[in-house]
């Protein structure tokens, strides 16, 4: 094989290559897209878990608060049902 035959095949290779390349190139551009996609679809999942925890020690505090609030009330109705028996209990004498 002579000098010609050489250059023929290191410029088949040099083109193969080249070709390889650039399909690698591309493909690692897709994947990067689909990596950033991901990465920021997880990042919006999170920011929502966040809320949605909020959320939810919101309500669960304001539970608390209103089961304090109709506790209270429900005391300050027996003691005024109590009274008010005592007072039935004190005319019927």
């Amino acid at each position: 094989m002579g000098c010609e035959g050489l250059r023929s095949k290191l410029r088949a290779a040099e083109e193969l290559l080249s070709k390889e390349c650039a399909e690698w190139k591309e493909v690692c551009k897709k994947d990067n897209q689909r990596m950033y996609a991901a990465r920021s679809k997880i990042i919006d999942l999170e920011a929502q878990i966040a809320t949605l925890s909020k959320k939810v020690e919101d309500v669960w505090a304001n539970k608390e608060h209103v089961e304090a609030e109709l506790k209270a009330q429900v005391a300050s109705k027996d003691k005024d049902l109590k009274a008010k028996d005592m007072e039935i209990a004190e005319l019927k004498h």
